[in-house]
């Protein structure tokens, strides 16, 4: 052996009922421990230390003392720390998939949705709820499409359901839908128009 322990083979500690743990130590500081009991396997870091799970490459899974989770760097600065594409795959069930942000907890509030980002069939959307848990806005790639909780500004900071700020002296903004209707803004006069085309005549 060139250890002052190696075994080939499989080891097995026991403590009957009781929990049963390895620990770790370090110039006499106790690191953490690898333990099992109440129905659970459990990995403790001791002594302020994080919980690290490195390959080859020296990127893995951080848990930091206090809670952290970092996934491809070891300094998360929130409980979920993700360096690098997160890929989140649609469950065989059900055929969708989705990150979901909740308020609320397991006591007095009930957690509700506030925004889901979700792959629907083949195409992505993103919905958002107020706080009466109302589904107020929602973007489809492929379906309907729709902002009913408040003014939506293009370009701006919106004072009326629909505002739309182009600036320089030739940007416009075009609504194309059989018809078509134009908002444009030119610097060189004194005020604005609209142009509203129809497909054989039009008024403007």
């Amino acid at each position: 052996p060139s250890n002052p322990l190696e075994v080939a083979g499989s080891v097995r500690i026991d403590n009957g009922a009781g929990y049963t743990a390895y620990e770790v130590y370090r110039d006499n500081i106790l690191y953490g421990s690898v333990g099992g009991g109440s129905n659970q396997f459990t990995l403790q870091a001791s002594n302020s230390k994080s919980i690290n799970l490195f390959d080859d490459s020296g990127v893995g899974l951080t848990v930091l003392d206090g809670g952290n989770v970092g996934i491809g760097t070891a300094s998360p600065d929130a409980p979920l720390t993700v360096k690098g594409e997160t890929l989140v795959q649609e469950a065989a069930s059900n055929g969708n998939a989705a990150i979901r942000v909740q308020y609320g907890d397991d006591g007095n509030t009930a957690l509700r949705d506030r925004a889901r980002l979700m792959s629907v069939g083949y195409h992505g959307v993103l919905e958002l709820l107020n706080s009466s848990n109302v589904l107020t806005a929602k973007v489809s790639a492929d379906g309907v499409s729709y902002f009913n909780g408040g003014n939506v500004g293009i370009g701006c900071s919106p004072d009326t359901p629909l505002h739309v700020n182009a600036a320089g002296s030739t940007a416009s903004t075009n609504i194309q839908a059989g018809t078509v209707a134009t908002f444009e803004r030119s610097q060189s006069t004194a005020g604005a128009y609209v142009a509203i085309i129809g497909a054989t005549n039009g008024v403007s």
